[in-house]
């Protein structure tokens, strides 16, 4: 069973991609000759019958309707049977995409019956609005209209209702009837009663609004926003689990200095979704005010904010401690929103930056408020270490390191400096490796569990930095003697990858992880398929075919696929490009050079914080 999930779980990302519509001509005959091998040989290796058979079919087709080739997707589609809805929507939008109306026509009926059979009314609006859109209006419409139908529930702005018209609205967007369909949506939205399923409510709320938004529709939008997702404080709420996003960078620049409150705070939090702290630390003085006269929150927002602009910009990070310094705060308030271990977390971040300028003076007025007594110093010494390592005060690294309490937070301090500090030079982030590698790890904590693949992290943050394929590589294999941890290296090597940006330390890495593998293979945790599109990605296709023909046969067919695709042209690359969420947290992380996906727990501290200062 967990062969075949990994099996469906490959197929399905491999559906997921497309080509632009130029890669359907191939630059020479040899090219096209040599991408037909491959299709071949995949067909060749076909099951049967079986689940398997099924996912093969679909990956096998994928491509084809990515090189705008109907007639053959259709064909390798003969018997096939999808074992889920997702699978035929996949089909359907490639068809879409690629300007396929016929397959669009087909798949899209396909789609909707399996929908009907699985008792799936979003999926089956879907389905019928493609085929509005792919000219089959009347039988689109019908099939909306049944979905919607299926619906027993009273209609509120919280139905399900509205769950399944969002989805179908998600298939229109852009197209010529996009923005109508949404204001009427829109419209028809706020003239429902409210309900209680905030679960379906909030995402709905917030999905609209941000369409509106990004549409122009900036009032229509803001009533939304305020008519479903209002919060008792008068400031807008981002809808669902991270909200809408407001892209408009000059507006906002505009409410952040002179809005009312509600929407210099709100502001302030779509400007750094949108990675655009730049934007907002000329008003760090202003945080106050923008806070409604909330020092706490100004105090929280301040370190948050500094401590994320810290790898970017050190010196605006600087003004933003003193600015939170300067507010005279001294002690923990829980009852105001800043409990005693927020205080802490808060103060040995505010230690760090200010480490990082070697400004010992503020380090221990830092000290003196945050009040910490036996091993909650340990914390603060790692952070101090950490910002002295970026400073380069070698001395002061030592020093700090060497007064906390136990071996294991030690290790702690010197991997943070080796994996996770930005401006540390290469040498001194192997001296750091070597120092944790030779600490005891020590017992984990309640509810850890060893993993089967411990990896060391840094690798693209490192890698962006400019470190040398050659260091990339010998800091990876620091790890892998002390361990024999195979398997980590590797992901570490491709997590260097992504730093690279795919220039020719990217082409000596992956060189480095084809030497590393044994027998290539799918299940997880194989990051086998993660080498190939690498190779794919840098255009080493010589080197990808061959890496896939190492797949056992079993395996084969998705391996032999993604070489063709990169054979078709070299369209997006997929590995080595990191794609935010649409509307989601990701933005920021990859607009700020990823540094929440390095730290978890920078991650938590900031849904932690958008949520009290909400």
């Amino acid at each position: 069973m967990a062969r075949l999930y990994s099996l469906i779980t490959a197929s399905l990302a491999a559906l997921s991609f497309s080509m632009p519509a130029s890669a359907a001509s191939l630059s020479n005959d040899a090219t096209a000759a040599r991408a037909d091998t491959l299709i071949a040989k995949a067909i060749a290796l076909l099951p049967p019958s079986g689940p398997r058979r099924a996912i093969d079919q679909e990956t096998i087709a994928s491509f084809y309707l990515e090189i705008k080739r109907c007639d053959d997707a259709s064909e390798i589609l003969s018997g096939h049977e999808a074992s889920q809805t997702e699978n035929l929507e996949r089909l359907a939008m490639t068809a879409h995409r690629t300007g396929l109306n016929d397959c669009t026509v087909e798949l899209s009926r396909r789609w909707a019956s399996k929908a009907r059979q699985h008792k799936r009314p979003d999926a089956l609006a879907k389905a019928g609005a493609l085929l509005r859109l792919a000219g089959n209006v009347s039988e689109g419409l019908g099939i909306i209209s049944e979905a919607e139908s299926s619906v027993r529930e009273p209609p509120t702005r919280t139905s399900y209702l509205w769950s399944i018209r969002s989805q179908t609205l998600q298939i229109y967007e852009g197209t010529d009837i996009f923005s109508a369909e949404l204001e009427r949506g829109a419209r028809q939205l706020l003239a429902m009663p409210p309900g209680d399923n905030v679960l379906i409510g909030q995402p709905t709320g917030g999905r609209f609004a941000a369409w509106l938004l990004e549409h122009g529709n900036t009032d229509l939008a803001k009533t939304v926003a305020e008519s479903v997702c209002a919060s008792a404080r008068g400031q807008t709420i981002n809808c669902g689990y991270s909200g809408y996003l407001d892209r408009d960078l000059e507006r906002l620049s505009r409410e952040i200095a002179k809005g009312t409150p509600a929407q210099q705070s709100n502001a302030l939090h779509m400007l750094y979704r949108n990675g655009a702290l730049d934007r907002v630390v000329p008003h760090f003085p202003r945080m106050v005010d923008i806070q409604g006269g909330n020092k706490i929150a100004a105090f929280r927002s301040l370190v948050f904010y500094s401590n994320t602009i810290w790898q970017s910009d050190p010196k605006a990070a600087e003004e933003g401690a003193r600015q939170a310094l300067a507010l005279g705060l001294t002690k923990a308030d829980k009852a105001g929103g800043l409990d005693a271990s927020s205080w802490r977390v808060l103060h040995s971040q505010l230690a760090r930056i200010f480490a990082g300028s070697a400004d010992t003076r503020s380090i221990k007025e830092t000290l003196r408020r945050g009040k910490p007594q036996g091993k909650e110093r340990d914390p603060y010494y790692a952070a101090i270490a950490s910002g002295f390592a970026r400073f380069g005060d070698v001395a002061a690294v030592e020093r700090n390191i060497e007064a906390i309490s136990t071996g294991q937070t030690q290790r702690e301090a010197w991997l943070g400096i080796a994996v996770g500090t930005p401006g540390v030079p290469m040498e001194r982030r192997m001296v750091a490796l070597e120092r944790a590698l030779a600490l005891p790890e020590g017992p984990r904590p309640m509810g850890g569990h060893p993993s089967h693949c411990p990896q060391l992290a840094g690798g693209a943050m490192i890698a962006s930095e400019g470190a040398s394929a050659e260091a990339l590589i010998s800091f990876g294999q620091i790890n892998l003697s002390r361990g024999k941890n195979i398997c980590g290296y590797r992901k570490y090597l491709l997590d260097a990858a992504v730093g690279t940006n795919g220039d020719e330390r990217g082409t000596a890495i992956a060189r480095e992880l084809v030497e590393t593998t044994d027998k290539p293979c799918v299940d997880w945790p194989c990051d086998d398929l993660r080498i190939l599109q690498l190779l794919v990605d840098l255009r080493l296709l010589d080197e990808a075919e061959q890496f896939a023909m190492r797949f056992e046969e079993a395996d084969r067919i998705r391996p032999l696929i993604t070489v063709a695709r990169g054979l078709f042209g070299s369209g997006r690359p997929r590995l080595l490009s990191r794609v935010s969420d649409r509307h989601g947290e990701g933005d920021e992380m990859a607009r700020n050079g990823g540094a929440m996906e390095r730290s978890p727990l920078l991650l938590l501290q900031a849904r932690r914080h958008l949520r009290v200062s909400r």
